[in-house]
């Protein structure tokens, strides 16, 4: 047997061998059956060769594409006794693809940022190496060269590979390289790489404060929580008047997994209704402003003290929350309750005795378990003494 090894398509490579006669008579070599790629380039048959002599016959391997070929070479003699011999030939046409790395690890990548990575495919066959396609999911992408892409024998090409993560945490594929390598058709790459960022979660997105006196001052806390993976800084807080951050200066740095608690307070110089949006700014790559809305109102001494018992709530209808206001002219029991269309209690709001004076309390449309209610209509029912009121509200989506 004799294998020709790889050979260029349309090219050839010859192997001479010997063939040795050692009986006592003249050996005829009549024929050589052979199929192509293979072929018998000498001596023309036939061929006589003499007692103890040897001729040498030039096999040749020229094969038209890529593949692997094998053939049984059968030379026909007058040996009596092996009037047949035998030779099995093979050979092969194919590019190699060769891998300058098996595995490569991005590091750390901060969100919707991008990290490059260069890598070599080499062709060490001797046929044009073709890659067909790469498969790759995100956050890792091959963005150079084009595909299909054909690289020469012994020549390289670099690859480009991204690292551009949307989310934190570990990431993790293996890039698959399809090529025409007859023996290794697709090749891997490990690839991992850690996207960080931070995440700025709120206690709170909206408080209302109630009703305070004229330069009066109500104080409330809230907390706020880092839950990405590297630190949160919280460069500064803007809010207006009369709303204020007392606490704690500005800029700030919370570490993953914990947590920054804000004093805020409402000091009212004019009576009426305030309503404010206090804008946290971070390095939070989703939520660079996070946003909590502030809700209060301010009546002054002549305002404190209510003839009537009066209710009313706004807005209505509303979507994320309304603001219930009574005033009471006596000190009384007070119990708020939200109903539904059928009576079913949803939440009970407020149920204390109250000084005369005006006062009013927030509904988020949440119930009991804090769970948001589906749009519809509610009644909110009041009870303070003898004073009863009941009063249609309706929820939108």
């Amino acid at each position: 047997m004799h294998d020709f090894g790889s050979c260029s398509p349309n090219d050839t490579i010859d192997w001479q061998m010997w063939v040795k006669n050692t009986g006592s008579a003249n050996l005829v070599i009549d024929s050589v059956e052979l199929e192509p790629p293979f072929a018998v380039v000498s001596p023309t048959l036939p061929e006589t060769i003499s007692s103890s002599d040897s001729s040498e016959f030039t096999i040749r391997f020229n094969p038209p594409d890529i593949g692997y070929f094998s053939d049984t070479m059968r030379i026909y003699s007058n040996d009596p006794e092996s009037p047949v011999t035998q030779i099995y030939l093979s050979g092969k046409v194919s590019p190699i693809i060769i891998l300058s790395d098996t595995m490569h690890n991005f590091g750390s990548c901060t969100l919707y940022d991008t990290i490059s990575w260069k890598t070599k495919v080499k062709n060490a066959g001797t046929a044009n190496l073709t890659i067909d396609s790469v498969k790759i999911k995100t956050p890792f992408e091959c963005i150079s060269p084009p595909l299909p892409h054909t690289i020469l024998p012994g020549d390289s090409t670099e690859f480009t590979i991204i690292f551009n993560p949307q989310d934190t945490g570990n990431f993790f594929d293996t890039m698959k390289i399809y090529s025409n390598d007859i023996d290794e058709p697709v090749t891997e790459i490990y690839l991992s790489g850690r996207g960080i960022g931070s995440n700025i979660v709120l206690s709170d997105t909206l408080h209302d404060f109630g009703s305070c006196l004229l330069y009066g001052i109500i104080y409330w806390k809230m907390k706020v929580w880092n839950k990405g993976n590297i630190d949160l800084i919280i460069d500064s807080v803007k809010v207006n008047s009369p709303f204020f951050v007392t606490s704690p200066s500005f800029p700030q740095t919370i570490k993953p997994d914990g947590r920054l608690e804000l004093t805020l307070c409402f000091n009212p110089q004019d009576t009426g209704n305030f309503v404010d949006t206090m804008k946290i700014y971070s390095n939070d790559p989703d939520k660079p402003v996070a946003k909590v809305v502030l809700i209060a109102s301010c009546v002054g001494l002549q305002e404190m003290l209510p003839k009537t018992f009066k209710v009313s709530n706004t807005p209505n209808p509303f979507s994320n929350f309304t603001k219930i206001k009574y005033q009471l002219p006596e000190e009384e029991k007070v119990r708020i309750e939200i109903i539904d269309i059928t009576g079913r209690l949803i939440k009970v709001l407020v149920d204390e005795k109250k000084k005369p004076g005006f006062y009013s309390v927030t509904w988020q449309g949440k119930d009991t378990q804090g769970r948001n209610v589906p749009p519809g209509i509610y009644f909110y029912l009041i009870k303070a003494g003898k004073n009863r009121a009941i009063k249609k509200m309706i929820k939108l989506k």
